[in-house]
């Protein structure tokens, strides 16, 4: 850590910081990075180590993790999309058919 003073930031600053930081609890970052370095704390091991590697280890389960269920909703999201276009089509020609006058 660096001894520099801190300097004071603007409002402005302070309210993107905590927006930002809103975010990280959100999205689940805060969790994993916590139990990551909570993890390093209990590993005895680890402390001789290199952090960096072993909190990357911790952290890698979890994002394959996350790849996975992206994809997974990423391909859900595709077939939505197109169940979407397919009944906006037929709602459409359903329309076209209401609006034909009948003989």
């Amino acid at each position: 850590m660096s001894n520099a003073p801190e300097v004071p930031l603007s409002r402005a600053e302070e309210i993107k910081k905590q927006e930002f930081r809103e975010y990280l609890e959100k999205t689940g970052v805060v969790d994993v990075m916590t139990q990551a370095l909570v993890h390093l704390f209990d590993d005895e091991e680890g402390h001789g180590s290199n952090p960096i590697v072993h909190l990357k280890q911790q952290i890698a389960p979890e994002m394959a993790t996350l790849k996975q269920e992206n994809e997974t909703l990423k391909s859900k999201n595709e077939e939505l999309e197109a169940k979407v276009k397919l009944l906006e089509s037929q709602v459409q020609e359903l329309k076209e058919k209401l609006e034909k006058p009948t003989q």
